[in-house]
């Protein structure tokens, strides 16, 4: 079975593990509400809580097997959430079986001459099913809290993005492509590098026609190029607000030199994540190319030679 690494809206996701918490707390208020009384129309007073609960149990489960086969799984300890989101969905559904247990319980004695006809083991089944509610509510509240933290640092973010970056280039249908012209180390795993390649994720990724020499970039140019090759840089743009360019370092890029580079199809933007998460730049096969025959790129901070102005000199 051939497995593809989806990109989904992760924003989305956290207001989803974030809603369960209180929504698992409600039941269990009245899961106990039931519990302290004498349970005398069992089906009518615990149906109800049972079927929301093995809804709520198939819903968990569809956000799990949705998060299994996207970027989560890929992020920092993405396996171990997971595993706790499993875990998680487990309680819920161990506490849908232990209400619809206690209606059995409390009802038996129509079937059987000596079920228990007091509210007792039914008491029982139900502070189980509180429990396992219990857990559930927990793990909730925790991933969701982890979640939201890793999306709104930008070392979290930053981190997470070239952990998934790293997971698309060797998912088996996003194959990574070599170059014939790479270095003795640019086809390591995990290089960015190596993550430069078109795909049909990555916008303006078309090479133009190969050229003989290296392409005329200005300084600021080749030392982004560099920049975009060795680091993870990231571009950002808010609705009515001007784009922004983030390499993680006090060295800068500035948006003019993004589109140019975007012009000439050296460099493409990540866009299976959007704007407002920044999508990373990164090199098209033509860029690298066109990064080896440049060589090494300038130092940066080199300020320009200051252009002469005012009336010539006169001896």
């Amino acid at each position: 079975m051939e497995f593809t690494l989806q990109i989904i809206d992760l924003v989305e996701q956290t207001r989803r593990l974030g809603q369960a918490a209180p929504t698992l707390m409600s039941l269990i208020t009245e899961v106990e509400t039931v519990r302290a009384g004498e349970i005398e129309k069992p089906v009518r007073e615990l149906a109800p809580i049972a079927v929301r609960l093995h809804g709520l149990a198939m819903q968990y489960t569809a956000q799990l097997a949705t998060l299994s086969t996207s970027q989560y799984a890929a992020m920092k300890d993405g396996h171990q959430n997971l595993a706790e989101l499993a875990k998680a969905c487990a309680h819920v559904s161990f506490a849908a079986t232990m209400c619809t247990f206690a209606i059995h319980r409390r009802t038996e004695v129509l079937l059987y001459e000596d079920g228990d006809e007091t509210p007792k083991a039914s008491r029982d089944n139900l502070k189980s099913a509180a429990e396992e509610l219990m857990h559930a509510a927990k793990t909730y509240r925790r991933q969701a809290q982890r979640l939201s933290f890793r999306l709104a640092s930008t070392p979290a973010r930053h981190e997470d993005q070239q952990l998934i970056a790293q997971a698309l280039a060797v998912t088996p249908a996003n194959p990574e492509p070599r170059s014939s012209t790479a270095g003795p180390d640019r086809d390591t795993p995990g290089n960015p590098s190596t993550l430069a390649d078109p795909s049909p994720a990555v916008a303006q990724q078309a090479a133009p026609a190969r050229t003989a020499g290296p392409p005329k970039l200005n300084p600021a140019q080749h030392r982004a190029l560099h920049l975009i090759d060795t680091s993870t840089v990231m571009y950002a743009q808010w609705p009515r607000k001007r784009p922004t360019v983030d390499t993680g370092s006090p060295e800068r890029i500035s948006t003019r030199t993004v589109d140019a580079l975007q012009a000439r199809r050296l460099i493409g933007r990540d866009v299976r994540t959007g704007l407002h998460e920044g999508q990373r730049l990164l090199l098209t096969t033509a860029g690298r190319e066109a990064l080896l025959r440049l060589g090494p790129a300038p130092e940066p901070g080199v300020p320009a030679p200051a252009r002469r102005t005012g009336p010539a000199l006169t001896r």
